[in-house]
């Protein structure tokens, strides 16, 4: 499944017409955890139809999910769709959706079997595990209950990398769940609360929250491609490890390239409509 219909159908997810009561049955968190094993083992036997398959089913049980989600619940949700961004080669999307991962649980990890050191991946990784908490954006206020943001109760979401909101009531009743992506739209479980006096936000959240990830993922990216070149010309560096130092260099300086025309085109479209 291309990356247009899997972002397809994750905004789907944040749209406030699929409620709960829609769903035929709920889904535990149990069914999280091992949707994303499975898809993960697809990846493995290099089957991506199969990994496609796992991702998009895991992403259509959230809003039916019947249990309150932990933060390692989310962190997998995150990985998974790192992984998916990768296999697209978004760098951006993939550097956004692991810094999820590890805001969510720090001490969430990629297997090692699969993604080893110096894997493109395992890199997207170290550059997330460097980035910062950056723009906020207010949650809606449900009339009862409260709002989660990646299994922790908060009254803002990230607005440059994705997240998970949950709303639940009392008895810890959940109410719905959504995967927020970065600039997606809030659901219509309550007001989003403004500033005095101010007018309704209509600020181009998704070109700021598009240029903030890949601003971070360019510069995470050429930090990493000037280590691995730094290395390279040591005259200490064993000669066996020099041809696979300059193809990282190379790859991430080509990378960091593009994450940097995306974060321009994107900075100026929200400048201009903001």
């Amino acid at each position: 499944m291309n990356r247009t219909r899997a972002l397809a159908l994750a905004a789907l997810l944040c749209t406030p017409g699929l409620a709960r009561a829609e769903c035929e049955q709920s889904v535990q968190r149990a069914d999280i955890a091992l949707g994303a094993q499975a898809a993960i083992e697809a990846f493995r036997q290099l089957d991506r139809d199969g990994f496609a398959a796992g991702r998009d089913q895991l992403l259509a049980g959230l809003p039916c999910l019947a249990e309150p989600l932990q933060p390692g619940d989310a962190a997998s949700v995150h990985g998974l769709m790192a992984l998916s961004a990768f296999l697209d080669k978004d760098d951006g999307a993939s550097v956004a959706n692991l810094h999820a991962a590890l805001r969510s649980d720090p001490g969430f990890d990629l297997p090692a079997d699969l993604f080893p050191d110096g894997h493109p991946l395992r890199l997207h990784l170290q550059v997330a595990r460097s980035l910062q908490p950056g723009v906020l954006r207010p949650l809606p206020v449900p009339s009862d209950g409260a709002v989660t943001v990646d299994g922790a109760e908060a009254s803002h979401a990230p607005g440059d990398r994705p997240s998970l909101l949950q709303w639940t009531a009392a008895e810890l009743e959940v109410r719905d769940t959504r995967y927020l992506t970065v600039g997606g739209p809030m659901p219509d479980w309550g007001p989003v609360p403004e500033l005095p006096d101010a007018p309704p936000d209509r600020r181009p959240w998704a070109l700021v929250g598009g240029a903030g990830a890949s601003a971070l993922a360019a510069g995470g990216l050429y930090m990493l491609a000037a280590g691995r070149h730094t290395r390279f010309l040591d005259p200490t560096t064993p000669y066996g490890e020099l041809e696979g130092l300059r193809t990282q260099a190379n790859a991430m300086t080509v990378a960091s390239a593009g994450a940097g025309v995306l974060t321009v085109g994107f900075g100026t479209m929200a400048v201009l409509r903001w």
